[in-house]
């Protein structure tokens, strides 16, 4: 019964999120909403299980914003991607540094909760090497949070960016032929199977990502997953992340 909770009350959020125009509605709008339910104690609890077959959607949907066209703009992000090594190691050791000295946390969990990277992945690999489980897990789990919440505010109150929970270039379930939805499945299927044997980061999402973005640098199709298998994708991914904070004090 947690499950269908904390999917009740991410729908919820879902569209609440829609209905203001706020983006990313069908994950940040379940976020936000079953995070105050959690720390509020309700009874929900993450549905895990359907995480690990919604979440290659994910992936192939990220795949399929690759296009023949794209190695043609790679000069324009040469610099950008310059910085990236860069900024990584600075936000990974101010974090690093903020754990420590301020949260006191013991090495080990404080290394684990700022290194870069998939939350499960981080928790299990910290959890392994003895950090504390929870810790990482609510560091990482904090991260999306806020940065998702935060930077989807500001271009909704400064740049005044509205959703209406309906992109410009919607998928219908209609819109896709039977070459793509066997392409799109294939890439699914295969690459969530494939990406945990080649020890991939979030290989669930990796791997279909991998495989869709090679269809699509391809030509072999140009289609995205519907817009409503994503939506639901979200919807979970959302609900799971609030989760997260079940019984957490708010002080």
């Amino acid at each position: 019964m947690g499950h269908v909770t904390a999917l009740s009350i991410g729908l919820a959020g879902a569209l609440i999120a829609v209905g203001i125009g706020f983006p990313l509605p069908w994950m940040l709008g379940p976020m936000v909403l079953v995070t105050l339910a959690a720390i509020g104690g309700a009874p929900v609890k993450a549905p895990l299980q359907i995480r690990k077959v919604i979440m290659p959607i994910l992936g192939v949907m990220l795949g399929s914003g690759f296009h023949p066209e794209t190695f043609e703009q790679i000069a324009e992000w040469a610099e950008t991607i310059a910085y990236i090594p860069l900024f990584v190691v600075m936000a990974f050791s101010a974090a690093f540094a903020v754990y420590r000295f301020i949260g006191r946390f013991e090495p080990i969990t404080a290394y684990f909760s700022s290194a870069p990277g998939g939350l499960n992945d981080m928790m299990l690999i910290g959890a392994e090497a003895g950090g504390i489980e929870r810790r990482i897990a609510l560091a990482h789990a904090s991260r999306v949070l806020i940065v998702v919440s935060s930077m989807s505010f500001i271009f909704w109150y400064f740049f005044e960016v509205r959703s209406t929970g309906q992109s410009t270039q919607s998928v219908g379930f209609a819109d896709l032929s039977q070459q793509d939805y066997a392409l799109l499945i294939s890439c699914a299927v295969v690459g969530a199977f494939f990406g945990p044997k080649l020890r991939l980061p979030a290989a669930q999402v990796i791997g279909p990502m991998i495989l869709s973005s090679l269809v699509h640098l391809a030509g072999l199709t140009q289609s995205a997953p519907p817009t409503a298998a994503v939506n639901v994708a979200q919807l979970v991914m959302g609900t799971v992340v609030g989760c997260r904070f079940l019984s957490v004090p708010i002080s």
